[in-house]
């Protein structure tokens, strides 16, 4: 299949039209920015949104964006028999940020400890000793008697 002129003489084919080696590193690079940049949105952008901290799906399908673009690079590369080795690299630098993401979410942060051992409502608090922002440490005691606030986060990051 392609384009003919006049005479029947082709003048474009696509499957015989030799592929561009710059193509295959240009969407290698693009790939592995891609894949890179969903990790690191994931630890630096996600957590300001708390309901996608734990979902992670925005941070996924980018990283997967980045491994079909370094994929498809590294074919290229393949089939114009340059930087192969380069894209190849580059393709597993794609896999490695890409995969460690769902490892990471739904496998690492979910391994926290259970609630066995969290204090309920109107248990008595442990004592404990704090420092607070000067440095000065302050004991559970010294509250003895006072409104005191406790609040404990259980958090996964």
């Amino acid at each position: 299949m392609g384009i003919y002129d006049a005479g029947m003489r082709i003048i474009n084919n696509p499957m015989a039209m030799a592929v561009q080696p710059r193509q295959g590193l240009i969407l290698s690079l693009t790939g592995t920015a891609i894949a890179w940049a969903a990790m690191a949105t994931y630890f630096l952008v996600v957590p300001r949104w708390p309901d996608l901290r734990d979902s992670g799906v925005p941070s996924e399908v980018l990283g997967a964006l980045g491994v079909v673009l370094g994929a498809g690079g590294l074919v290229r590369s393949f089939r114009a028999r340059k930087r192969r080795s380069l894209c190849a690299a580059l393709f597993g630098m794609n896999l490695l940020a890409a995969g460690f993401l769902p490892v990471y979410i739904h496998w690492l942060s979910w391994r926290i400890p259970s609630e066995a051992g969290v204090v309920t409502v109107g248990a008595r608090a442990l004592a404990f000793r704090l420092s607070d922002q000067d440095g000065r440490p302050w004991t559970l005691e010294e509250f003895r008697g006072r409104k005191l606030l406790l609040v404990f986060f259980r958090g996964h990051w």
